[in-house]
């Protein structure tokens, strides 16, 4: 339903929902896979994070060196950590 509606899922990245970084970049391609990267995206909010996969923003650039080093495109990768946020903003917000 939420692709069907041109939304967004962000992937959260906390240590509650998955082991690692490496099973948390894992999620990212499975629910690209399942939902197409046009409806994906990084779940940002590390003020309530517990027990984040990455300690900080300042680490963020790592998500797509992972993405990229596992063999998604580079426009999906920007996709998802940032252009279908944009996007959904956009068509939200006006």
């Amino acid at each position: 339903m939420v692709a069907d509606t041109g939304g967004m899922i962000g992937v959260w990245p906390s240590k509650l929902a998955v082991r690692d970084f490496a099973e948390f970049i894992d999620g990212i391609f499975a629910l690209a896979e399942l939902i197409g990267p046009d409806h994906v995206g990084i779940g940002t909010d590390m003020d309530a994070v517990k027990n984040p996969v990455y300690t900080g923003y300042d680490e963020f650039h790592v998500i797509p060196e992972a993405l990229l080093a596992g063999g998604m495109a580079a426009d999906d990768i920007g996709k998802i950590v940032g252009g279908n946020f944009m996007r959904v903003f956009d068509e939200v917000a006006g």
